[in-house]
């Protein structure tokens, strides 16, 4: 029987963590996103963040997730977790489970307002982006010991990581 796996993918808005998701998506086809996103989005029709949803939110993601990695399957939790307490918060809950971790260095602030400018969907207000990329905090080699794997994605090695990444997850989902 296949082994459950647990994907996470944190960085800040707009690093590419869409992009590479669709890389590691179609390499496996069978890997299931679960959206904190999509969730908003299916319960209120709307991807507003709003505090007093998040326990729903979060409580159903997770049950999903669990779901999920019960039958086998690999699972990608798309999230921001910006801080070692958001991820914590999911290492506790999948105690158990391989965690496998793909952290996105914190590139400049205003590469990432450059970007902004340039989608063509789901624009985030400027303060938003300000926010998100101040509040997010990049792995401590301490908080790294508590995943099965950690890949660090950056700009120069983004596509080589997607490879190696697909590569092992599948070898480890048997």
């Amino acid at each position: 029987m296949k082994k459950g796996i647990l994907v996470i993918i944190s960085g800040p808005a707009l690093t590419g963590k869409s992009t590479f998701l669709g890389g590691l998506m179609k390499g496996i086809p069978s890997l299931l996103v679960i959206s904190t996103d999509d969730i908003r989005q299916e319960l209120y029709g709307s991807y507003e963040f709003k505090p007093e949803r998040e326990k729903e939110i979060w409580q159903i993601a997770y049950q999903r997730m669990e779901d999920a990695l019960k039958k086998g399957r690999i699972v990608c939790l798309d999230a921001t977790l910006r801080t070692p307490e958001n991820r914590g918060a999911v290492i506790n809950r999948f105690r158990g489970w391989p965690i496998v971790y793909f952290a996105f260095e914190k590139p400049p602030l205003s590469l990432l307002l450059e970007r902004n400018q340039k989608r063509t969907w789901k624009q985030f207000p400027e303060d938003v982006i300000k926010k998100m990329h101040d509040d997010y905090q990049y792995p401590t080699e301490s908080e790294k010991t508590y995943y099965y794997q950690v890949y660090e994605v950056t700009q120069t090695n983004f596509n080589a990581i997607i490879e190696k990444g697909i590569a092992d997850l599948v070898q480890l989902n048997g």
